[in-house]
């Protein structure tokens, strides 16, 4: 397959660039004591895919000079402030302030400066370190085969390590390619990927189960371990989904077995399409309208609104054959479930031997009736049919309903 068209679609203008570095110069001239502001993340490392708005940047505070201090977010914001920008912080691990430059959004993220990994004291202080390896073990003519790789994983709903999505980041896919060097090697690679694949681009260990002697348990329970550059002990691939890496790799067999364009468009679905794709099973998709706040932070609560519905389900006596989301403007939660079950529930209760148990059980249900040695019982069920729960949950639940401005059910 020739990729040309679709690397020169990837590629930004010229005019975007420039618009990029205008707004990062802004910034820039900002003089902060004893700190640094210089690019990261894509842009720095060559691999930005044209319409990405954000841009990453790092005020790197002196070492020696700031080291075990948890105020530098403290005094960015004051320099910011007196710049009479505008801005917004944004809580994280380290807190980081999002600037708006026209179209672009920047992430201006206060870190410490530092020359190895071991002297960080927050995740975010080894990004330089990832860019720096980055620009040293991708060539240019690799950088389109980066592109390829987060615009294949975009379309497929696979990119972004965020806590709703549980994909592949940016660094990850720059280090797969690093790795396996092109696009089409790396595809092939992954359509063959085994549970607890390991990947050292930088070969820290001499075996795979070194690698998971040392790097920490609660790290390697995804299901695809690379082993960072330039941290051996880290996992880039930790929030990585089995589901995810599932689709990914269902995705990437696809597209070996027959190449196609259409691998790197995002298809947008509507509640009617994903309707279509099941119409022989009972599928519910619910359309979930996200609270205002930080991204991340609010599409995480939607997963938190499938999962609760999931477990609701499952309660009420519904099996929940499969279910995912699609992550448009409204996300589009969809859940295959029976299309309707008994009125009435057999309930097991305690073994006949335990009298005071069983007859407990015989005041707590009218319809109680003795099976061998046990003894049952027949509950009405208050639903049948999963709408009737889902429609009470979109009206009454507090779950539900602090986590999302509004749901709807389309049955």
């Amino acid at each position: 397959m020739d990729f040309k068209k679709i690397t020169e679609s990837l590629r930004p203008a010229k005019e975007e660039e420039r618009e990029a570095n205008d707004a990062i110069k802004a910034v820039q001239k900002i003089r902060i004591s004893g700190a640094q502001i210089f690019p990261g993340g894509s842009f720095a490392k060559g691999t930005r895919i044209t319409g990405m708005h954000d841009v990453d940047l790092f005020a790197a505070f002196d070492y020696k000079k700031y080291k075990g201090r948890k105020d530098i977010s403290d005094i960015l914001e004051k320099k910011l402030s007196k710049e009479g920008l505008k801005f917004r912080r944004i809580h994280g691990s380290r807190d980081y302030f999002e600037i708006k430059k026209g179209k672009l959004k920047i992430e201006l993220v206060p870190i410490l400066g530092i020359k190895n990994a071991e002297k960080s004291e927050n995740i975010t202080d080894i990004s330089p370190l990832h860019t720096k390896w980055v620009r040293r073990n991708i060539k240019k003519a690799q950088a389109d085969e980066v592109r390829l790789l987060k615009a294949f994983c975009i379309a497929q709903g696979c990119y972004g390590a965020e806590s709703h999505i549980r994909g592949l980041s940016g660094y990850a896919c720059e280090i797969l390619i690093a790795n396996y060097k092109t696009f089409t090697k790396t595809i092939n690679a992954i359509s063959k990927w085994k549970d607890k694949t390991i990947i050292d681009a930088e070969r820290h260990y001499k075996t795979g189960s070194a690698a998971l002697s040392i790097i920490n348990a609660s790290k390697t329970q995804s299901p695809l371990i690379i082993v960072d550059p330039v941290q051996k002990s880290r996992n880039v691939t930790a929030s990585l989904s089995h589901e995810t890496h599932q689709r990914l790799q269902n995705a990437a067999k696809l597209f070996v077995k027959k190449p196609s364009e259409s691998f790197f468009v995002r298809k947008k679905k509507t509640a009617e399409d994903i309707s279509k794709e099941y119409r022989r099973k009972k599928i519910i998709v619910i359309e979930a309208v996200p609270l205002d706040g930080k991204e991340d932070i609010v599409l995480t609560k939607i997963l938190k609104i499938k999962e609760h519905i999931e477990r609701t389900l499952s309660y009420s006596g519904f099996t929940v054959y499969c279910s995912g989301i699609e992550w448009e403007q409204n996300p589009l939660i969809w859940i295959e479930t029976d299309k309707e079950i008994p009125a009435v529930e057999i309930v097991p209760g305690p073994p006949m031997e335990a009298k005071e148990h069983v007859m407990r059980f015989r005041k707590a249900h009218n319809q109680a009736f003795t099976k061998g040695k046990k003894i049952f019982a027949k509950v009405k069920r208050k639903h049948t049919k999963p709408s009737g729960i889902l429609n009470e949950l979109a009206r009454k639940d507090h779950y539900i309903i602090e986590r999302a401005k509004k749901v709807i059910i389309h049955d």
